[in-house]
């Protein structure tokens, strides 16, 4: 359950640098220890992709991703969706 404290500007700046590198629950604890005057110590993971949700325009859509490419993520510690956000990412960057 969220405790509905809105996420303060330094919160939101966080999860934006986070998004990719970290899950969003790793990001959730990270808030709650850094900024625990903002959040009463606590957020969830649920907020955060709530947040995030929110903030970013998804399309809803069902991909198959090819076993070499989720087995990366697997190796990177990472979920495969920010995985594959991330390397979108860094493509539109580049």
């Amino acid at each position: 359950m969220t405790s509905g404290i809105p996420f303060s500007d330094d919160e939101q700046a966080y999860i934006d640098e986070s998004l990719g590198r970290l899950s969003y629950g790793e990001i959730a604890r990270e808030l709650s220890a850094r900024f625990p005057g903002h959040n009463q110590g606590h957020r969830s993971r649920r907020g955060v992709i709530g947040y995030v949700k929110k903030k970013r325009a998804w399309a809803v859509v069902q991909v198959h991703i090819p076993r070499p490419l989720a087995r990366q993520a697997e190796l990177a510690g990472m979920d495969i969706t920010a995985f594959l956000i991330e390397s979108l990412e860094s493509r539109l960057r580049a």
